[in-house]
């Protein structure tokens, strides 16, 4: 589905193609693009635990609860019981453990990025940069084509409130307000939201466009349960931003999407989280936060032609929003990367990649 494709060999080119990716968008200094590296160019932009087959998964009577919840508490709990000796910084909610479960590895609804070109490029050619000698990386050195995908955040963030807005059905929004005891007429909220959208950014008058359209839901997290008492009166008024409530409800709640036409999906979420590594400071991580979607009927020319109408550059809705790089020459690329300083330290800095670091220089010897 998705077109906007590139293909380069060469460092510079790389660069070249992200500068004009940020000049035909009109992308301001200061404005993010957000970057992805993978090694094989067929790996698609799903979250880990989504990449199960969920053909058979359940959701209950009152469609508020699915197996896919249940894969998420269950994690959580017992990583929780796990580790929770193990973390200075105690997380406060479910949103900063999750983010950390992730941080380690975890299976979440939480796909990486880096706000840095450079970090996602490493990533797409680690295998050429990585000295150790193992069949497996001998043979990727040989077959694969890395790629590196470029994502405009505030742009999809911006499809997120329109769809919630406009696309989303009324039911949805009453069910994600109805579930928790809230009163506030769905309807309401979402003319409110559509009659004002300096709810999403106020980035059309103000020179805050770092900022403007980047959620960070722990804080909106902490917000809503500090607000718990006045909450109801506060998103009626629209006090307690109404895109913030329901990206919350849809997101860290994980309150079930149902799917049941591909072209009509409620995208992912560009958000912030506090750094909780040193790694993933080094790596200036940011996240796509996926809701939990549940398949319900979808079309069998889908399953025919194989496209999982979850994958972020097959949902068509938000097309415009994502770039993909492709490395044709990922050794030479590999070798000028190399030559400008780069090296594994940086992404990952602990002990055993200061070897890497000095042993990478044979591959180019």
């Amino acid at each position: 589905m998705m077109n906007h494709k590139f293909v380069v060999s060469g460092l510079a080119e790389y660069y070249d193609i992200i500068s004009e990716i940020a000049k035909q968008n009109d992308i301001k200094v200061g404005e993010p693009l957000w970057f992805r590296g993978h090694s094989y160019e067929s790996y698609n932009l799903l979250p880990s635990i989504l990449r199960k087959d969920s053909s058979s998964d359940k959701i209950n009577t009152d469609e508020t609860y699915t197996s896919g919840n249940l894969r998420e508490d269950y994690r959580l709990q017992n990583y929780k019981a796990r580790v929770f000796h193990l973390t200075a910084n105690k997380p406060s909610s479910k949103m900063e453990w999750q983010a950390l479960y992730q941080h380690n590895f975890g299976k979440t609804r939480l796909l990486d990025w880096s706000e840095s070109a450079r970090t996602a490029l490493s990533f797409a050619l680690e295998a050429f940069v990585d000295p150790r000698e193992l069949m497996d990386l001998e043979e990727q050195r040989k077959t694969i084509t890395p790629t590196v995908w470029v994502l405009k955040p505030r742009a999809l963030n911006q499809k997120v409130y329109k769809y919630i807005a406009t696309e989303m059905r009324i039911n949805a929004v009453e069910k994600a307000l109805d579930s928790v005891g809230l009163s506030v007429c769905a309807k309401d909220i979402c003319n409110t939201m559509s009659s004002f959208e300096d709810y999403f950014s106020l980035a059309s008058s103000s020179d805050d466009i770092s900022i403007n359209g980047i959620l960070n839901l722990s804080v909106i997290d902490e917000q809503r349960h500090n607000l718990e008492n006045q909450l109801e009166q506060l998103i009626r008024t629209g006090e307690f931003n109404p895109f913030f409530y329901l990206c919350l409800r849809f997101y860290v709640d994980a309150l079930p999407v149902i799917l049941s036409e591909p072209d009509k999906i409620l995208p992912p979420l560009a958000i912030l989280h506090q750094y909780q590594s040193e790694r993933i400071r080094a790596q200036r991580g940011v996240f796509t936060f996926f809701p939990n979607y549940y398949l319900q009927g979808v079309p069998k020319v889908y399953k025919q032609i194989g496209i999982d109408c979850r994958n972020l550059e097959n949902q068509s809705y938000v097309e415009d929003c994502l770039y993909e790089i492709r490395i044709t020459n990922p050794n030479k690329v590999a070798k000028e990367l190399l030559y400008t300083g780069e090296r594994r330290t940086e992404l990952y800095p602990e002990n055993e990649y200061y070897v890497h670091t000095l042993e990478a220089s044979k591959f180019y010897v």
